[in-house]
């Protein structure tokens, strides 16, 4: 056990060469549960795939794909409302239903299953998937920053009823394993480490010596899209970000997959910056591109956590903390870039540096804390 973090632990053997089935609806889900299953050494593993912003063809080219003794998929793609949280609420509570009986026909199909894997405990066809799997054991391999600060106490109250009306009891995650590079202040729950050793270890393609000194890489995020901030509000902070911080330098743009279309078309007008096709997570482009950017700037991404953890500091991330101005103030996704700030203002260090939006619209360095980013890093 470690003396900062006493719930860590090693696997134990008894969880070992099981057959597992896992749900993941991102690539990052996907690798967290590939790295997992790798660890437990799993005798048989199975896939559902949850097609909501990602397609099984985004996973396709992911390491260790082919090995997975069945991949299932779950269409979760629902029409979205322009008014009304009832209306919300009733198409996804139909979608659930769907999708419920979908993941009624995969089980129908796999073995029995000694452990359940989910990508994102915030989700509830994931949580479906774990209540019917009837597995003895459950792990939450977690989806970066929002499961960071995931607290089963705060969830809505849409998601609470539409859990019921399946059948999902609410104590499913009392007692689950969780899967995790980000250990910190979990004291109560039951941790274990993901140093994604697998995925090391499988990069036939190290970071190149040489680098592309004159390209920043800038991560996006779907702010726009989900109310955080105004269209002109998000222009403006990128802008200022390239200009003042970037200077001379061109910044290479890698959409979110919920960013809309003429959302992007209308940033890349504003500030001049240059779209770039994003074909999986950003710590697999970097492997797969044959010239490193300079640094690699975003507003808040689980990125930062697992580049750090695979590239040991060998892709330098800027962290940007805007203004509490340009954010909407009742926003739950606010609320969880509040808690995520938090988190890099103490674990953000050389040679990754972190920015603070101040009254005058510029962008301040600050000296951050000390501690380790992982553990033993």
């Amino acid at each position: 056990m470690n003396s900062h973090h006493a719930s860590i632990a090693t696997i134990p053997d008894a969880m070992k060469e099981r057959v597992a089935g896992a749900v993941v609806a991102t690539p990052l889900q996907y690798l967290n549960a590939l790295e997992l299953v790798e660890a437990l050494a799993c005798r048989q593993r199975y896939l559902v795939i949850q097609e909501a912003f990602y397609r099984r063809s985004d996973f396709a080219d992911l390491p260790g794909f082919s090995d997975w003794q069945r991949v299932d998929v779950i269409p979760a793609d629902r029409p979205t409302p322009r008014s009304g949280r009832y209306a919300r609420f009733v198409i996804d509570l139909v979608a659930d239903f769907v999708a419920h009986r979908r993941v009624g026909r995969v089980f129908n199909d796999w073995p029995v299953l000694d452990q359940a894997i989910i990508g994102n405990p915030h989700e509830v066809l994931q949580q479906d998937f774990a209540s019917r799997s009837g597995a003895g054991d459950l792990l939450i391999c977690e989806d970066g920053t929002s499961s960071a600060v995931f607290d089963p106490s705060v969830e809505s109250r849409s998601r609470r009823l539409r859990r019921r009306v399946l059948g999902v009891r609410d104590d499913l995650l009392d007692h689950v394993w969780w899967y995790t590079a980000y250990p910190q202040g979990r004291r109560s729950q039951r941790l274990l480490l993901n140093t994604y050793a697998f995925l090391r270890s499988q990069l036939s393609q190290r970071c190149a010596t040489s680098r592309e000194d004159s390209e920043i890489w800038f991560l996006g995020q779907p702010l726009v899209e989900f109310g955080v901030m105004s269209a002109v509000a998000y222009a403006d902070v990128i802008r200022s970000i390239a200009r003042d911080v970037y200077p001379g330098r061109r910044l290479r743009y890698l959409p979110h997959p919920r960013e809309w279309p003429d959302c992007l078309a209308r940033l890349e007008a504003d500030t001049g910056v240059t779209l770039a096709r994003r074909s999986g997570p950003v710590e697999i482009e970097l492997i797969r591109c044959a010239r490193p950017p300079a640094r690699v700037g975003m507003l808040y991404s689980s990125a930062f956590q697992t580049c750090h953890t695979i590239f040991a500091g060998a892709i330098p991330f800027d962290v940007f903390e805007p203004g509490a101005w340009e954010l909407a103030p009742d926003n739950g996704e606010t609320r969880i870039m509040r808690d995520c700030y938090a988190y890099f203002r103490e674990h953000v260090r050389p040679p990754h540096h972190f920015f603070h939006q101040d009254a005058s619209l510029g962008w301040a360095r600050l000296e951050v804390g000390q501690e380790n980013l992982t553990e033993g890093g």
